[in-house]
């Protein structure tokens, strides 16, 4: 099962590329990431429990969003 997050640049840059499980969806006005990613545990801004929490998030933000990328 795979782990959805919101993280700075920094942080997602920090994940090893074998572990997203796509890449990462970017925020434009600000330095945030949603990344999909087969491990837990993280160091994140959040960790969503599932994918539903995930998809919350970006529809309340969607105005600074590129766009809902699928998510």
């Amino acid at each position: 099962m795979n782990t959805y997050y919101l993280m700075t640049t920094e942080q997602k840059d920090a994940v090893e590329a074998e572990a997203l499980f796509q890449e990462p969806y970017s925020n434009i006005t600000t330095d945030r990431w949603i990344v999909e990613c087969t491990v837990e545990g993280l160091d994140c801004i959040t960790e969503y429990a599932n994918a539903e929490e995930c998809k919350e998030y970006v529809i309340e933000n969607l105005s600074v969003w590129d766009d809902l990328y699928g998510v």
